[in-house]
C-alpha cells in the first residue's frame, strides 16, 4: 500500500496525477466496509509515523463520522 501511495504522491509532484486523483485513492480507503476500516485502523496503529497510514485513517474517521450525521 505504501509503495502504491508513494508512487501516487510522486505522480502528483510530476503533474501526471491531480490532487483530486490522489484524494480519490485515499477516499477509497475511507469506506466503512468492516474489512477496509479494520485494515486502515490496524495499519495506522502499527505505523504511527507513517503519513500515508495516518491520512488514510483520518479519511476513514471522517467518513464514519459523516455517516453518523
Amino acid at each position: 500500500m505504501d509503495a502504491f501511495l508513494n508512487e501516487a504522491h510522486e505522480a502528483v509532484g510530476q503533474g501526471t496525477l491531480s490532487a483530486d486523483g490522489i484524494r480519490d485513492l485515499f477516499i477509497t480507503l475511507s469506506r466503512t466496509h468492516p474489512q477496509t476500516a479494520r485494515f486502515v485502523r490496524n495499519w495506522a496503529e502499527r505505523a504511527p509515523d507513517n503519513a500515508n497510514a495516518q491520512i488514510a485513517r483520518a479519511w476513514s474517521i471522517w467518513h464514519e463520522a459523516y455517516q453518523i450525521e
